[in-house]
């Protein structure tokens, strides 16, 4: 039993290791790609916008949905959204296809590897509610290195060569992700039907909230994602979709940009793979109140950065902001919420980040047209600063 529970913790992780590769590829490196494809600023921010905003819209719908079916798994369900990502990576390889039609495919591509990210970080805790125990902060630890080897590999191999190379590599990671989503096709994850000790949170017919109810239900919560949000409004573009603008205003390039990511893994991985230690010790609510001050100290020192070294002292931060986040997140929902409602809680975290980054995104990209990288980081800086606030005092004491 021992080594089957190693086997689905092994295959588990490589989901993370597997999709966080994907996403440096496809979201860290997609401003590189679209540039030199011939595109702006202010239409890259709209593209990743409108990927963003159709994510924001898909990922509840797609929770609710999956909270409620009785015949489909997360698991399934995962292979069938990368199918589709392959053969769109496909028609970027071999098809000829100009601004528009790319501008299409790319926003497609960046809403389905948007919307994969809840149903890996709910296929943990269902696992859990079967009795199969998972370590989800190692499990996304794994994932921080994979982003972190891709990117810099990546950023390599787009310096010597060309942009061109990289829907290949979009290809070769969703065809990877695939068969580890298609390793745990027939391991249980539970039927998404509520157990005994949840029966307080549902409505009288024993089922999943509506996403209306559940938002009533919940207020709180949600106060919690819209502060997350505003964080997240810097985050995503100190880290994602505006980094090769930024690191160029200070002289480095691609190469560059791939090493702070590295850094970033490097003290991401002890924390989020020590996380359930912590938790044990540090309840989950405080644990996202010390990331939230870790976040402003990093978005502080990223302000103030006027060299590329200075800029990868920033990134040192991470440990204590992402690394404590993103497990301490989906721990308090699995907390807060009960088993029929996981995957909706889970795809509303993901919702949260993706408005953030229809903003992040297309703001970023007016400000960079028209003023400068470091206006963007000062507006951005505020509005972190704001949702820290927010962030702080919604989260409740749920031990």
């Amino acid at each position: 039993m021992k080594t089957h529970q190693s086997s689905i913790q092994a295959r588990y992780a490589m989901i993370h290791g597997g999709y966080q590769a994907a996403y440096s590829i496809v979201v860290g490196y997609a401003s590189v790609y679209l540039l030199a494809q011939g595109f702006d600023n202010a239409v890259i921010g709209i593209i990743l916008s409108v990927a963003n905003g159709a994510a924001a819209i898909l990922q509840p719908f797609l929770g609710s949905y999956l909270d409620r079916s009785q015949k489909i798994t997360v698991q399934f369900f995962g292979c069938i959204l990368l199918v589709i990502l392959m053969l769109l990576s496909g028609i970027l390889i071999f098809t000829p296809v100009s601004n528009l039609p790319l501008a299409v495919i790319m926003v497609l591509i960046l809403t389905l590897q948007f919307s994969l990210q809840p149903l890996i970080n709910s296929l943990c805790f269902l696992l859990e509610h079967t009795g199969i125990s998972i370590n989800f902060g190692l499990s996304r630890g794994v994932g921080s290195v994979s982003y972190a080897v891709a990117s810099v590999i990546i950023g390599k191999l787009v310096a010597v060569y060309h942009e061109s190379l990289l829907p290949v590599f979009y290809l070769a990671f969703f065809a990877g992700l695939t068969c580890f989503f298609w390793s745990l096709r027939k391991v249980p994850s539970g039927s998404i039907s509520q157990t005994a000790d949840d029966s307080s949170k549902l409505p009288a017919d024993g089922q999943a909230l509506s996403l209306p109810r559940f938002i009533i239900t919940y207020k709180r919560f949600i106060l919690f994602l819209v502060g997350s949000m505003l964080v997240y409004f810097m985050f995503f573009i100190t880290g994602n979709f505006f980094t090769i603008q930024i690191v160029s205003a200070i002289g480095g390039g691609t190469s560059e940009m791939g090493i702070a990511v590295a850094i970033c893994a490097a003290v991401e991985l002890p924390v989020m793979a020590n996380f359930n230690r912590l938790n044990r010790k540090i309840p989950a609510y405080w644990l996202l109140r010390i990331s939230v001050i870790f976040f402003l100290l990093k978005f502080l020192f990223t302000l103030l950065a006027k060299s590329v070294p200075a800029f990868y002292a920033a990134q040192l931060f991470q440990m204590g902001s992402y690394a404590l986040y993103y497990p301490g997140a989906a721990a308090y929902i699995n907390r807060l919420l009960p088993k029929a409602d996981l995957v909706k809680g889970q795809s509303l975290l993901t919702t949260m980040f993706t408005i953030s980054g229809i903003f992040g995104s297309f703001f970023g990209g007016l400000l960079l047209n028209h003023t400068s990288a470091f206006i963007m980081l000062l507006v951005s800086f505020f509005i972190a600063l704001a949702g820290a606030v927010i962030t702080w005092f919604s989260l409740e004491k749920i031990q």
